[in-house]
């Protein structure tokens, strides 16, 4: 697959995603458990932009038709969205 109907700018959401996993795990400002909670929520958030961002980027780049978008959609991304629906 090919993409890059957003110059790859996913991957740099990625990037965010992991380097508040990193802070979160080395902690070097000593967060308080609270806010900790916090960061792993907003990286788990930014995770899931950036694999919703990678599907549309294939989809816009014609590497994904209709129907593997939305089979990937389900497969890769509506995960998240089950998961969340789960803790309601």
């Amino acid at each position: 697959m090919s993409g890059g109907h957003f110059d790859y700018n996913q991957y740099r959401i990625e990037d965010v995603a992991r380097e508040i996993e990193e802070i979160i795990e080395k902690n070097p400002y000593d967060y308080s458990p609270e806010i900790l909670e916090k960061l792993k929520e907003a990286s788990w958030t930014i995770h899931q932009a950036a694999e919703m961002a990678q599907r549309i980027d294939w989809f816009f780049s014609g590497d994904d038709g209709e129907e593997s978008f939305v089979e990937r959609w389900q497969n890769e991304v509506r995960r998240y969205w089950n998961e969340i629906s789960d803790l309601s």
